[in-house]
């Protein structure tokens, strides 16, 4: 009481968006009870206004039982064959390739699958087809202009109107150069094997341009 006027009393008032969170995985694993809308790809806390009829992935700390709780549930992407330690996939620079990943929790309105790669500040796109549970990205020649070994490429695979799987590996592809990571024969040889990297003609080169640049000179390769 201040001066004979009313009481007052004081409280902790916590606000949360669940909107702000833009993927599933952030979502449903929000401390608040925030659910995903596969559909809509969208976050709410209100499924019933914003997501009529959508398909859900409940938050872990929505009250009441749910068959689909938690981003175990989400639509996302996996390492698929050929990934280093689950992480990445190696690209040589200059090199048209596949990339390849492993979906989770498709359901069968989402289609249209594409892929994209992030490096250097630009966005290269790819039609992708899904069999099973395997989604392969058109060849794309990958490279970056610094002298740099390696560079890391960011990997987005979406369906619909550009609608992102979730990567809750943060995969990514990893573009190499062989003769940045290598000046002389012998450390080129010594490079793991995953490289691909042989020599020829005093440089470091992988091993597919080796057969184009190197065909009637003498060519070491690492064993």
């Amino acid at each position: 009481m201040v001066n004979g006027g009313p009481e007052f009393s004081a409280a902790n008032v916590t606000f949360y968006d669940c909107a702000a969170l833009t993927d599933c995985g952030s979502c449903v694993s929000s401390p608040y009870p925030c659910d995903w809308c596969v559909q809509g790809h969208r976050c709410t806390h209100d499924t019933g206004e914003n997501c009529r009829n959508d398909y859900l992935v409940n938050g872990q700390n929505r009250s009441g039982y749910s068959s689909r709780s938690g981003p175990s549930f989400c639509p996302r992407i996996r390492p698929a064959t050929g990934f280093q330690n689950d992480q990445y996939t190696l690209v040589p620079s200059g090199m048209l390739r596949q990339v390849a990943v492993r979906v989770e929790n498709i359901q069968p309105f989402q289609s249209r699958f594409s892929c994209a790669f992030s490096v250097d500040g630009r966005l290269e796109r790819a039609e992708a087809n899904l069999v099973g549970d395997l989604v392969t990205c058109s060849p794309v020649q990958f490279g970056y202009q610094a002298l740099a070994p390696n560079a890391t490429a960011a990997l987005y695979v979406t369906w619909s109107d550009d609608k992102p799987l979730d990567n809750p590996g943060q995969l990514y592809v990893m573009i190499y150069k062989c003769a940045a990571m290598s000046s002389n024969c012998g450390f080129c040889l010594d490079l793991p094997p995953e490289f691909e990297c042989g020599w020829c003609e005093k440089t470091c080169q992988v091993r597919s341009a080796l057969v184009m640049n190197c065909f009637q000179h003498h060519i070491l390769l690492a064993r």
